[in-house]
């Protein structure tokens, strides 16, 4: 698609008709001639309409692209498509409220804004525009829009950070605890409740024993105290009887009966000797204690050493988790970009989504108009666009060398080539447009100096 003719009615100027070579076209004037209105401006306002807001509309307040001449503006244009072998005019109607958008067209072609939005792309058309964006809304306007990889490789990025300063934390925690290394095997904590437990039942055991025994002990005490006590009884009967024997020797007979009455006297029971008992032994459960406490001591060293493992090996398990997760994330990526062929090796993408050419934004700050201008067609030709119309500015700029490099790339790419000029006399031998106060003159001579801006 290349453009044939223009034609603008009181839009900024009275009326300006321009026709455009399919090669090469200069646009030459003094500075305030109209060249940017007429090869930038008008196209603008024709492909995206004018609005106060917008991400791809001419930016303005319409009444100020409204002439002195009507109330009304009107642009014109007339494209050939190569491909289908036929014109197309396209027309817009300004006014102070709206835009009319018609299309004059081979019928059953279905023309509209959204076909004028593929065909027109602003920042590709004018290389000076490009160079206004940032690095992150040229990548954009190649089509190239990595935000949502972007957002979440920032985010694993930012949790990676995260938990490799939450290992390294653990890891010299661990390093304070243990200087002389983690043991290979750390101790495990020994129930010493149990062993107190049977410790106590084992001298529970060892009371009721002894209290049995006190009380065996009391029963023959008791037993020894009362036999004792009834042979003091029979000793004594007994010795009163053989006094009373002794005195009334007339009454032996009755004496002897009744002495025959009383019991023999009882025989002395031996009285067992007290032997003490024996306890059972709890010093093993002492020793036990001792051992489970000393052990549990160690236990408790190396407790925070056990939990800040654990977490390390969490953490180290996270980290390789969203490296993995990164990694995929980043081939994702690197994928999406590489499906839109970046025309030269040296362009890139960086991790905000920014182009880059040789790791530098493509910008006047970074490089010289001369390889911008050459540069930035580079890149529209390999998107192979439907409109092949570029508008080259400040091309007074360049060495004559550079102007034939870019001239002969861009012709040889298929491109049409406005190329605007600050000057006063046509290019001998090429098809120019020669504006002076937004009028098309032959000359600069003094009966066509009148201005009607």
């Amino acid at each position: 698609m290349k453009l044939t003719n223009l034609k603008l009615k009181n839009f900024v100027f009275q009326e300006v008709e321009v026709s455009f070579d399919p090669n090469v076209t200069y646009m030459i004037g003094k500075n305030g001639s109209g060249k940017s209105t007429v090869g930038l401006t008008a196209l603008w306002a024709l492909f995206q309409g004018i609005a106060e807001k917008s991400k791809k509309a001419l930016i303005g307040e319409r009444f100020r692209f409204i002439g002195d001449y009507g109330s009304t503006a009107t642009i014109e244009l007339t494209m050939y498509d190569e491909k289908l072998d036929c014109e197309i005019k396209v027309f817009r109607k300004i006014t102070k409220d709206t835009t009319i958008l018609t299309f004059q067209a081979p019928e059953g072609m279905e023309l509209g804004q959204s076909w004028l939005d593929e065909l027109f792309n602003l920042f590709l058309i004018n290389p000076k525009a490009f160079t206004r964006m940032s690095a992150k809304e040229q990548a954009l306007a190649l089509g190239i829009d990595t935000s949502e990889y972007d957002t979440e490789l920032k985010s694993l990025r930012s949790d990676l950070s995260t938990k490799r300063n939450t290992l390294k934390t653990i890891t010299e925690s661990i390093a304070m605890t243990c200087p002389n290394g983690v043991p290979e095997n750390l101790p495990v904590v020994i129930d010493i409740e149990s062993i107190r437990k049977k410790k106590a039942d084992v001298e529970e055991q060892n009371r009721k024993a002894y209290e049995a025994h006190r009380k065996a002990e009391d029963e023959i005490r008791a037993n020894t105290l009362q036999h004792n006590s009834i042979q003091e009884t029979n000793r004594a009967a007994r010795i009163a009887i053989e006094i009373t024997i002794a005195k009334l020797k007339t009454e032996l007979a009755e004496a002897e009966d009744k002495l025959k009455t009383i019991p023999e006297p009882l025989t002395l029971i031996d009285v067992p000797e007290y032997t003490e008992i024996q306890p059972a032994d709890t010093s093993v459960y002492d020793t036990e204690l001792d051992t489970a406490i000393a052990n549990n001591a160690e236990v408790q060293k190396y407790a925070s050493v056990s939990n800040l493992l654990s977490q390390k090996a969490e953490a180290e398990k996270q980290i390789a988790d969203l490296l993995t997760k990164g990694k995929d994330k980043a081939a994702k990526r690197t994928e999406y970009i590489q499906k839109h062929k970046l025309p030269l090796p040296e362009l890139s993408i960086n991790e905000d989504g920014e182009l880059l050419f040789r790791d530098r934004p493509i910008s006047p700050m970074h490089f010289s108009s001369g390889e911008i201008v050459k540069l930035i067609p580079v890149i529209q030709a390999a998107l192979n666009p439907d409109l092949k119309f570029v508008f080259l500015q400040d091309f007074n700029d360049l060495d004559d060398e550079n102007r034939e490099v870019i001239i002969n790339y861009l012709t040889k790419q298929g491109f049409q080539v406005l190329i605007e000029m600050v000057g006063t006399e046509k290019v001998t031998g090429k098809h120019t447009i020669l504006l002076k106060g937004g009028k098309v003159v032959e000359d600069y001579s003094e009966e066509n100096s009148e201005s009607i801006v």
